[in-house]
């Protein structure tokens, strides 16, 4: 009886793992979205923020993920929208003196210059 029992509850946990096992492991569907090119001009543009404006771990990691989907966003539309949803994510995510450094910057600094798409930059001066 114990060795049925013990077979039984052996081929039930073999079951599972072997559905376990097949079963793909969720994923953030906006870094798999992400090719290499964005993710890399976010992270840079993310270093670069986190060093000048003093931003702490979690403002970081918000501050990534924003700038990752302004970065998506002006890939597939050229909209200022797009712009103006970032602009709102950091004003939520930045206190008011590191939201002002960051509009200063973004308007005397070449760092604004980041979140342009290369492929349009390149085509408006033609």
């Amino acid at each position: 009886m114990k060795k049925i029992l013990y077979t039984l509850l052996l081929s039930f946990l073999l079951a599972c793992s072997t559905q376990a096992a097949l079963r793909p492991a969720p994923r953030r569907a906006a870094f798999v979205a992400a090719d290499a090119a964005l993710t890399a001009r976010s992270l840079q543009l993310t270093c670069y923020l986190t060093d000048v404006l003093r931003l702490s771990d979690k403002q970081a990691r918000e501050v990534r993920r924003a700038t990752l989907t302004e970065l998506q966003q002006q890939k597939n539309t050229t909209s200022k929208r797009a712009v103006i949803k970032y602009d709102a994510a950091l004003l939520r995510i930045l206190n008011a003196g590191q939201y002002s450094t960051f509009r200063w910057l973004q308007d005397r600094q070449p760092v604004a210059n980041l979140l342009i798409n290369p492929d349009a930059a390149k085509v408006a001066q033609r």
